[in-house]
């Protein structure tokens, strides 16, 4: 929920005018050079993403989306990325020089588009990091300087297309969190009013039309319909577009994989999940070895080896605490279904609630 209620925050922090002009983002050879370069890192070709920015430093340095991109480069190198890894330190005083330097092309034009949006983003990107690590208490001060600064008012997607990612999920949660988590009402009416199809809508455009923000609003498009509109096919759509234009990513190529073999794919996700079994570090042999447990329990009927998996995917995604717990959760389900298969009840019942306690993603705490 921490990380829906910052989503809200966020969206009151666009008080400016819609007179405001983009400069460097205008320069299409700049523009092309930075689509190159998170092509590359989204694909996990750094050394490719970081020789590509560093073609744009030499066009437009001193600019926030430099250290911006910097920044992003370090998370996805490093992904799922822990406060006790080695690069966090480098990570976060990259974050925090993006949205300074932002700051800095405010004080000269509190109106400079380009300002306000690494200027939000940074933070937004720094207030994620600490969020998604279980620790609100880093962030809470942030949250009250953006709120400060809040209107209601989501204009600024007129002027740039990355914004329909931010108005998108404004729009989507601020209606479908508290139907899914009732005991949230009272805090989404404190809010604007969403819509939850004009929500889908804006972030379909993103997913077409933004730059910094395309491959995110796919990512939350396939997350969207899998987990709270239940809806396999267009979760499936999104998640395919992922794996197909970043085949490198191990997230995307994950995802993609848990959606086919809900959608009854099994021997394609069999070829993912071999893909991860590649690759060269412990998030990718976690993924590998829930994914296979799922594959080798519901297409092979081989329990005794799914069960195996379960426990050796369970014992690494552990180690990334709150960043890893849909794997944490699929990995408790299978071990209570194996229990049950097996008439112990009790222990099914107590691994089945360590996963709802882990996570609230209703296609996997449901699949009992």
């Amino acid at each position: 929920m921490f990380r829906v209620i910052i989503s809200f925050l966020l969206l009151f922090c666009l008080s400016i005018n819609t007179s405001c002009q983009i400069r460097l983002l205008e320069s299409n050879d700049v523009l092309d050079e930075i689509k190159r370069s998170l092509s590359h890192l989204y694909n996990y070709q750094f050394t490719e993403a970081r020789s590509s920015l560093s073609l744009i430093r030499d066009k437009a340095d001193g600019h926030p989306s430099i250290p911006f991109l910097e920044a992003l480069i370090i998370y996805w190198e490093n992904y799922p990325m822990t406060i006790d890894n080695p690069d966090t330190p480098e990570f976060l005083l990259r974050v925090e020089e993006a949205y300074n330097s932002a700051g800095q092309l405010l004080k000269t034009d509190p109106d400079d588009l380009e300002g306000i949006f690494f200027d939000l983003f940074g933070k937004a990107f720094y207030v994620m990091f600490w969020a998604d690590n279980g620790k609100p208490g880093k962030v809470l001060p942030y949250l009250s300087v953006m709120y400060k600064q809040t209107i209601a008012g989501f204009t600024l997607k007129e002027s740039f297309n990355e914004f329909y990612f931010t108005t998108g999920l404004y729009n989507y949660y601020i209606t479908a969190y508290p139907e899914k988590h009732p005991s949230y009402k009272p805090i989404a009416m404190l809010f604007r009013k969403g819509d939850k199809e004009e929500g889908l809508r804006q972030l379909e455009y993103c997913a077409e039309n933004a730059v910094f923000l395309r491959v995110e609003a796919r990512f939350f498009l396939s997350f969207i319909y899998l987990s709270y509109e239940n809806n396999v096919r267009k979760a499936s759509e999104y998640a395919s577009m992922l794996y197909r234009e970043f085949p490198g990513n191990s997230f995307y190529t994950g995802l993609y994989a848990q959606i086919l073999m809900l959608d009854n794919k099994f021997p394609l996700a069999e070829v993912l999940i071999k893909n991860l079994d590649k690759k060269d570090n412990n998030f990718s042999s976690m993924q590998a070895f829930v994914l296979r447990g799922i594959y080798l329990e519901k297409y092979k009927k081989d329990y005794e080896a799914a069960f195996s998996e379960y426990q050796k995917g369970l014992e690494l995604s552990q180690k990334y605490g709150p960043l890893t717990k849909d794997y944490t959760a699929l990995s408790l389900m299978g071990i209570g279904r194996y229990y049950k298969r097996n008439a112990n009840l009790s222990a099914a019942s107590g691994y089945y609630k360590m996963a709802k306690n882990t996570c609230s993603y209703d296609y996997i705490i449901t699949d009992k």
